[in-house]
């Protein structure tokens, strides 16, 4: 589990991806971010922090494919994982 710094980190990771990601939706999706760490804030079951950390950083990775690409480059690889 996270400790609260690193989780906060997390946060701020996530708001910089966002802000970069190509789409319509980038304001909707900041505020969903927003939203969401605001509500779980004070969950205490470890197991639900868990999950929602899991989701997280999933959901980091997924948008650091679209936000690190080398738009100079020749190369574009985008591998896609598992959907639930």
């Amino acid at each position: 589990m996270l400790l609260p710094r690193e989780m906060c980190l997390l946060y701020k990771h996530l708001l910089r991806n966002v802000a970069r990601f190509p789409s319509k939706k980038r304001v909707a999706m900041l505020q969903d971010v927003r939203i969401e760490f605001r509500e779980n804030m004070n969950i205490t079951d470890e197991k639900d922090v868990r999950h929602k950390q899991k989701i997280a950083v999933e959901g980091l990775q997924q948008l650091k494919m679209y936000t690190e690409i080398d738009k100079g480059s020749q190369e574009w690889l985008l591998k896609l994982g598992n959907s639930m």
